[in-house]
């Protein structure tokens, strides 16, 4: 199975889900998408991840997307990005209430150009409905993380406003390679 994608997982436990990524993983899961993630996508269901990954140049996964996992902290957001890294270069994260600073700053150090042995690229990032700072923002934007972007989605981010989106901006149009730009639902935005 190359993607695992569910639509609707209220039926779903972590247990489930993590028994079946232990199995998925190894066997060459490419993407991971769930789609209302609801219980099923918490602390358990990172630990599978994470422990599942071969090493870094053999494992393939290299999307994800979560969307309304309540489950899902901050820290383990932030252990699950420094873990994929090397080979995500897709990231979607949609209504997830727990995630914050901590996950930004793993997506800015992880994908950072200012470490020497650093072969991840981040190509595509959407974040939806999430509660950041601006502060957290700028963090991903000014740590080159997004030097390889092709595609941004940042849509009802609450704190976005015009000087947080001219430092990320400021950032990809220097590298030349964005192709697409979704601001939606920013009122701060002019």
């Amino acid at each position: 199975i190359e993607s695992l994608e569910l639509v609707d997982c209220a039926e779903v436990t972590q247990d489930q889900l993590s028994g079946a990524l232990q199995k998925l993983i190894p066997a060459g899961l490419q993407a991971l998408i769930l789609n209302h993630a609801g219980r099923c996508f918490g602390p358990t269901t990172v630990r599978a991840i994470t422990s599942s990954l071969p090493p870094k140049p053999l494992h393939s996964l290299f999307a994800i997307s979560i969307g309304g996992a309540y489950l899902l902290t901050d820290m383990d957001a932030a252990s699950l990005i420094n873990t994929i890294s090397h080979t995500v270069s897709s990231i979607e994260f949609k209504a997830c209430p727990l995630i914050g600073s901590k996950f930004c700053e793993a997506i800015a150090n992880s994908y950072s150009s200012s470490q020497a042995d650093n072969d991840a690229n981040l190509t595509e990032l959407s974040l939806e409905d999430l509660s950041l700072t601006k502060e957290s923002l700028c963090c991903i934007a000014t740590s080159g993380a997004l030097r390889q972007l092709q595609s941004l989605s940042l849509q009802r981010i609450e704190c976005l406003d015009d000087e947080t989106m001219d430092t990320i901006l400021s950032v990809i149009t220097t590298s030349g390679s964005l192709e697409g730009l979704n601001l939606s639902d920013n009122p701060l935005l002019t």
